[in-house]
């Protein structure tokens, strides 16, 4: 499930991590235009040479898509379909003793969105060029640097658990009728949640699919924190055919994105299901086998796609 525009934080939701910022931490801010790189090895964040502000991530699919296989026995979806999908060179952290507090102040809540919004655009170029996924603690630790702070290692813990949990906390509206059409759908085929983790790991998206009773529809999960690697990586598929017992091209996918929903799997020989109830950016450029407005058409056309 996804915040708006994928940011760790979204509006009110901000709150209680930057109150805590300016609680617990005592180190001068250092707030700008902050050089980052990526070490693909690694997972470090920076881009060398290059301003946070000009980083732009883009898709070009350049490949035609074959026709897959007919046959269908497992169905995939994103968890974000349940849910209105709403959106230098290393440097040692400055710290001032107690003996200068008088140059000490608290961090400004502008301050601390600028800083997550240098996190979340590091995020974005590592998810849409190398199709991995941060965990939380990673994106924590890019925003920390460019305020110029620290914290000790339990309060840094008990941070990055509050992000983890937000969804849990201050839950996502359902979309109205999908329990019922999962039912119908799971009564039919067996099912997979394949989801990149933008912000809840997969350990609290299940807990999430659970609050709302369902977790039960579904036979397999796939989140991009466990896996390794985010949608349209081939893992991410692989794993979820490994839970269910088939081949890959046995399988279709239902998702909201063009690049990472259907061109991604239709690449893998699975057909593809362009869901745009909650976002139709990409309906009239898809190459989907079926495009479906509504949840409660999603089981008819699945069933035509496996006939």
């Amino acid at each position: 499930m996804r915040p708006r525009k994928n940011r760790l934080l979204n509006g009110h939701c901000r709150t209680r991590p930057i109150s805590e910022l300016t609680a617990r931490t005592w180190n001068i801010v250092r707030v700008g235009q902050m050089p980052v790189s990526i070490d693909r090895e690694k997972r470090t964040c920076e881009f060398l040479s290059e301003g946070i502000t000009n980083v732009q991530a883009h898709h070009q699919v350049r490949r035609q898509i074959g026709s897959p296989r007919p046959r269908v026995r497992e169905i995939i979806l994103g968890v974000e379909r349940i849910v209105p999908d709403q959106t230098a060179e290393d440097s040692t952290l400055h710290s001032e003793s107690f003996s200068h507090r008088r140059q000490i102040r608290h961090i400004g809540e502008a301050e601390v969105t600028l800083a997550y919004d240098v996190a979340d655009a590091a995020f974005n170029r590592v998810w849409h060029d190398q199709h991995v996924t941060w965990r939380i603690g990673e994106r924590l630790e890019v925003a920390m640097k460019g305020l110029g702070r620290s914290l000790p290692a339990e309060d840094f813990a008990e941070l990055q658990r509050k992000h983890e949990e937000m969804e849990v906390d201050i839950r996502p509206d359902l979309i109205p009728g999908i329990a019922e059409a999962l039912a119908e759908i799971h009564g039919r085929y067996r099912t997979c949640i394949v989801s990149d983790a933008i912000v809840s790991p997969g350990r609290c998206l299940r807990q999430l699919l659970a609050s709302y009773d369902l977790a039960r529809h579904f036979d397999g999960f796939a989140f991009s924190d466990e896996v390794g690697h985010s949608k349209p990586h081939k893992s991410m598929f692989d794993s979820a055919a490994r839970q269910m017992g088939v081949a890959v091209e046995e399988m279709v996918h239902i998702g909201d994105r063009d690049h990472n929903d259907v061109k991604g799997p239709q690449k893998l020989g699975m057909k593809a299901i362009l869901f745009t109830a909650t976002r139709a950016v990409d309906k009239e450029r898809t190459s989907a086998d079926a495009i479906c407005e509504r949840h409660a058409d999603l089981a008819a056309l699945i069933d035509r796609l496996a006939g």
